[in-house]
């Protein structure tokens, strides 16, 4: 929400981008780990961005971030922890990410599994269709490419989405 200093982990990523610009539409100021070949992109999107190659996003945050998104694994949960303000809260998309540790340390945190929602999927259209929410297609492929696609999205290293074509 506004106000907020949020940490999205993957930010040029499929579910990143579109978190990014989420945030920084809220009112949030945006934190994004990305390389950086994605550094421009994830600037275009709202964030400010942190080059997970290079730098440890621990040291260059310090306890200032209300929320983080991780999508990345248990020990960038783990890490994660370490940047949140008492309070703060984590929600991350991958499993099994140690929950207990953050709830014992007095953080909320959740796991993130997609639901869809008619309502949501309405707001998100009309974002869409405002133009305030812009989904990057990295790569468009045949269904018959579903192996292919599947293998380029477990590399971590696509930008936006990889959509499948009948």
């Amino acid at each position: 929400k506004e106000g907020e200093r949020v940490l999205i982990h993957a930010g040029a990523g499929g579910v990143g981008h579109l978190a990014v610009q989420l945030a920084a539409q809220a009112g949030a100021q945006v934190f994004a780990t990305a390389s950086a070949a994605n550094h421009e992109f994830v600037r275009s999107l709202g964030a400010q961005p942190i080059d997970y190659r290079t730098e440890d996003f621990r040291a260059v945050l310090g306890q200032t971030i209300d929320v983080v998104l991780n999508s990345t694994g248990q020990q960038t949960f783990l890490d994660s922890l370490e940047v949140l303000v008492p309070g703060g809260r984590i929600v991350t998309l991958t499993s099994p990410d140690p929950l207990d540790v953050a709830r014992e340390r007095g953080f909320e945190a959740q796991w993130l599994t997609v639901h869809p929602d008619r309502m949501q999927m309405q707001e998100i259209a009309r974002l869409m269709s405002l133009g305030l929410l812009k989904v990057h297609v990295d790569q468009v492929l045949d269904f018959s490419q579903a192996a292919q696609a599947h293998a380029l999205v477990a590399t971590g290293r696509t930008r936006g989405k990889i959509v499948l074509v009948p």
